[in-house]
């Protein structure tokens, strides 16, 4: 058995990181898009085969990892391919389609969840079940405008009594996932020996249940600053998101569980004590426009053309005037030597 979807053209398809670490690739679907495809019987050498019904159901499901039977379907649609009876092709081929899908979660692969999406092919025997699953990806990517609405920058300010005064300062609290983040810290007083400072993305998978703690995992660090800072001193952020396999931040999914992301600061004193601070970010995933990326190139290069336009013609002009005061110069010279030649004569 075998589950063929009907893929976009042009869409990649979307990388998940598994638990083993290994990436798969699966086919990419929106939020109403409609489930498509073909299933493919082979029944091979078997002249004849008897069953029970073939159905296929969409399944959207979210799976607790530490509980194999916690298993929550939020998506459950079922769509009967033959009633009882008999296959007597080699090769049996039937078309599904689920239209207007609502798909409100992306796919996801967590340390406490999953959020995932199956086409599942069930043939009915006389003693038993086949079954056979194919998974696709759904995300919901965002408009670029919603980066641009209530996105106010990020200050922060770090003190220890006397010792440490510092501002943490980054441009933004909205970012794409393959945004680049601008940020800095400033010291405004230093007196305590400080060997290193790190920018760190943490994710926090919060389960709905009370007094649950969240499981927490670093993404990524990244060190800024090497040995001790001075009074005044200005360190510069520049972070790249797009290397990271990040999220986007999604808040009570199916009322099971939320996933946040927070920039952390920390610092590391010489006695290897460490101090930090950390706020909340709001991570989007944005649809590319590449029509409007296209325009964007087509308008640069005709504004770069009539430019070139506009400079040769100037150049063309400042020529022709040059020329016609080589010209008039010229002329003025034959002159002058006319009259010196009368005064000669």
């Amino acid at each position: 058995m075998d589950i063929i979807i009907d893929e976009i053209p042009g869409r990649k398809k979307h990388k998940i990181l598994e638990t083993n670490g290994e990436f798969v690739r699966l086919p990419t679907l929106y939020d109403q898009e409609e489930v498509a495809g073909k299933i493919i019987i082979n029944i091979g050498t078997s002249k004849t085969f008897e069953h029970k019904g073939i159905k296929i159901e969409l399944l959207g499901i979210i799976e607790n990892i530490k509980d194999k039977k916690d298993v929550l379907k939020f998506i459950s649609l079922t769509s009967e391919l033959e009633s009882i009876g008999m296959l007597n092709k080699e090769v049996t081929t039937y078309n599904f389609k689920f239209s207007n899908v609502q798909k409100l979660y992306e796919t996801y692969r967590g340390n406490t969840r999953n959020v995932k999406y199956l086409l599942k092919l069930s043939i009915e025997t006389k003693f038993r079940s086949l079954n056979w699953e194919q998974e696709f990806a759904v995300i919901n990517p965002h408009q670029s405008s919603i980066l641009d609405n209530e996105n106010s920058p990020i200050r922060l300010e770090v003190g220890i009594e006397e010792w440490l005064h510092l501002i943490f300062d980054v441009d933004c609290r909205k970012f794409s996932l393959k945004d680049v983040m601008h940020g800095r810290v400033t010291f405004k007083k230093v007196s305590i020996r400080l060997k290193s400072m790190e920018i760190q993305i943490i994710r926090k998978e919060t389960p709905n249940v009370p007094k649950a703690e969240p499981d927490t995992t670093v993404i990524t660090k990244f060190e800024i600053m090497d040995g001790g800072p001075i009074k005044n001193e200005t360190i510069p952020i520049r972070f790249f998101l797009k290397p990271y396999e990040l999220t986007p931040t999604m808040m009570n999914i199916n009322n099971k569980f939320s996933v946040q992301y927070f920039i952390n600061l920390v610092l590391t004193d010489v006695e290897d004590r460490k101090y930090f601070k950390q706020h909340e970010i709001m991570l989007y995933r944005i649809l590319k426009d590449k029509r409007e990326r296209k325009n964007k190139i087509i308008t640069s290069v005709e504004e770069n053309k009539v430019n070139e336009d506009n400079n040769n013609n100037n150049n063309i002009e400042t020529n022709n005037e040059n020329n016609n005061n080589i010209i008039d110069n010229n002329n003025n010279n034959v002159t002058e030597r006319t009259n010196d030649e009368e005064k000669l004569d």
